[in-house]
């Protein structure tokens, strides 16, 4: 969780700081790094490792909301 939870700050704070186009590779970037956590948590077979990739899905989806371009 700690290495996604760097990953939401360093995106989140750059998009506030970047142009459009960043903020779409940064958005781009939560997506992918989503997409890899959900197939993680699909093919896990242990709950104590499933829950923390469930928090770290929770915390990607805070951050596209935070990134989204409105």
């Amino acid at each position: 969780m700690d290495i996604v939870l760097a990953l939401v700050y360093i995106g989140v704070s750059y998009v506030k700081e970047s142009n459009t186009m960043n903020n779409k590779r940064v958005h781009l970037l939560f997506i992918k790094e989503l997409g890899r956590l959900l197939n993680e948590f699909n093919n896990c077979d242990d709950d104590q490792v499933k829950n923390i990739i469930y928090q770290d899905i929770f915390l990607l989806r805070d951050a596209l909301h935070l990134t989204a371009i409105k």
